[in-house]
């Protein structure tokens, strides 16, 4: 009926923020494409509104830092600075856990920097924790699962509780063909591959529970998958994921051997399920993980493996069964002496590493109190942001309304122009029906000029018939104007001799008269 024009992609995500460029670029607009374009910038001014005045967006944002200087700072044992109290709502937020071990169990994804901080400090400084395992293939329960995927897929084949497994590889194929329409439906595929495992191996034995923990670590990767404008695209995330639970699985399965004077880490991916119940997303849930509480806490492929690996602190090996510190047994044949200086270097090396940390720790805190003073920073430009927002949402109501009355004009003119179309149906209805009585008509003048022209030609012939009796006819009134002009002759001759004979009468009678005078 209309012309329209179609939105850009990158307008018609939810989260973009459309530019004045791309909305001078819009010339025209379908009811449907005013409405969802009207919605959607409704949808970012409730954000920014939210953002600006202490909503559960702006509790959330808040949350999160304070959390992270928090527990740094707890960490660290250090005293909680000084700040001013802010009447915010928290309904709806997820409050902070009081101790640190469990802020550390149920933060771990937010707290990306002091995990890289602990990773290199423990790197460094030796564990004083007294459990000690021997790196033995035991401590790798899911090497069978784990190191050859294809493997388990030729077990499931065969098995009759599964009649077509889900693949690793068919998962890879649906997403470089690009069938894969958002995150929900990759990771939709991905569980159905773990409940093949649950299928084949039982939902409580180590491959089931070493499934779940790779089901988790996926789903927070693409928990963190920046789709839309600006942002990466489901094939190059899942791309990105995937690659990453290849190599994880390869790490994890895989015994790593250090020289004696080093330590010898062997992660457990299906350890306690107690702990898993505690980290992770339960794997009965249909939605798998919220994208926008996850989204602004991981931003590189570090901060997805070291929540996969489950590190924690040095104060925390017992409260950690995820993880386990295998290390080189010492010889029984070491005096009291020796045991001491190595215990002497033990704490030594301790306390420069916490020196280190607290130094690495104080660097966090004044990047998180710049961070938050960005944040501060940014709450006028959202506030511009909202005006210029504002004031294109009442342009799109007001287009709505000019679209409403163009629309009832264009009601108006269609059924003027049906009725016009049926108008002029009618009429070449009528006008057919004429020109069949015009052919009819012409067929008959047809017959008729046939007869006249048969008529015609016959009287060609009389007609040369009467031109020759004309002809005839010419040349007798030729031979009469002939003969009258000779009688004419005649005539004025016959007059003459008539005059002429008169006057000889006269003549001779005078002469006569005269003479009978002279007689007398």
């Amino acid at each position: 009926m209309g012309h329209k024009t179609l939105l850009p992609a990158k307008t018609l995500y939810p989260r973009s923020m459309m530019r004045p460029e791309e909305v001078s670029n819009i010339v025209t607009f379908s009811s449907e494409q005013k409405v969802t374009y009207t919605q959607i910038l409704t949808n970012q001014w409730e954000e920014l509104e939210h953002s600006l005045y202490g909503s559960e967006t702006s509790n959330i944002t808040i949350k999160k830092i304070e959390a992270k200087s928090q527990g740094i700072r707890r960490l660290a044992n250090l005293p909680e600075p000084e700040v001013k109290a802010k009447s915010q709502s928290t309904q709806g937020v997820h409050t902070t856990k009081t101790s640190y071990p469990e802020y550390r169990n149920h933060e771990m994804s937010s707290r990306k920097r002091a995990r890289r901080v602990e990773l290199d400090v423990r790197s460094a400084a030796p564990q004083s924790s007294t459990k000690r395992a021997k790196t033995t293939t035991a401590d790798t329960p899911v090497k069978t699962f784990l190191t050859d995927l294809n493997s388990f897929w030729d077990v499931a084949s065969e098995s009759d509780t599964i009649k077509k497994p889900m693949q690793l590889s068919t998962i890879k194929a649906i997403l470089e063909a690009g069938r894969y329409s958002s995150v929900t439906d990759l990771c939709t595929d991905f569980k159905i591959m773990i409940t093949d495992v649950h299928l084949v191996c039982g939902e409580s034995g180590p491959m089931s529970t070493a499934a779940r923990r790779l089901f988790r670590s996926f789903c927070e990767r693409m928990s963190n998958c920046p789709t839309g404008p600006g942002g990466k695209s489901v094939r190059d995330c899942g791309r990105e994921a995937i690659k990453l639970m290849e190599s994880q699985i390869t790490n994890a399965t895989t015994k790593v051997t250090k020289p004696p004077s080093e330590e010898t880490e062997v992660i457990d991916i299906a350890s306690d399920t107690d702990e898993l119940e505690e980290t992770t997303i339960p794997f009965d849930t249909a939605s798998f993980i919220n994208t926008s509480s996850y989204r602004d806490d991981y931003e590189s492929e570090d901060d997805f493996s070291g929540a996969e690996v489950n590190v924690q602190s040095s104060t925390q090996d017992e409260s950690a069964p995820g993880m386990r510190i295998a290390k080189t047994p010492e010889p029984d044949d070491l005096d009291d002496e020796t045991r001491q200086l190595q215990k002497e270097i033990e704490e030594r090396q301790q306390k420069l590493a916490n020196m280190a940390e607290k130094k690495k720790l104080l660097a966090e805190i004044r990047d998180l109190d710049a961070e938050k003073a960005g944040l501060d920073d940014k709450i006028p430009e959202l506030k511009k942001q909202l005006e210029q927002i504002s004031s294109k949402v009442q342009d799109c109501r007001n287009m709505i309304v000019a679209n409403h009355n163009d629309k009832k004009k264009t009601f108006d003119a269609i059924d003027w122009h049906d009725g016009e179309r049926v108008r002029l149906h009618q009429e070449s209805e009528r006008l057919e029906r004429e020109s069949e009585r015009l052919r009819q008509e012409s067929q008959k003048c047809r017959q008729r000029i046939e007869i006249h022209k048969q008529e015609v030609e016959k009287l060609g012939l009389v007609e040369s018939g009467y031109r020759q009796r004309h002809n005839a006819l010419l040349a007798e009134e030729q031979q009469a104007k002939e003969q009258s002009r000779q009688i004419l002759q005649n005539e004025d001759q016959l007059k003459e001799r008539r005059d002429q004979l008169e006057d000889q009468r006269a003549f001779a009678k005078k002469k006569l008269d005269a003479l009978s005078n002279g007689k007398a």
